[in-house]
């Protein structure tokens, strides 16, 4: 890893009780539990992206009722 880097964000209050109870569940530092759930987003779109391009080649050859 990389050198790290510190940030300040805002979010609201309901959302940071829950990140806490999460993160303190997980026995995770902030920063964990921040730079897990940025991976699972990442993860996410990379998978959105595939289904988009499934879907896309899904519409220009559709499989016939005999596959």
């Amino acid at each position: 890893m990389g050198k790290a880097i510190k940030f300040a964000i805002s979010i609201p209050e309901e959302d940071f009780k829950k990140l806490e109870a999460l993160r303190d569940q997980e026995r995770l530092t902030r920063s964990k539990a921040v730079l897990q759930a940025v991976k699972l987003w990442e993860e996410s779109k990379a998978m959105e992206k595939l289904i988009r391009k499934y879907e896309e080649g899904y519409k220009k050859v559709p499989e016939s009722i005999d596959e």
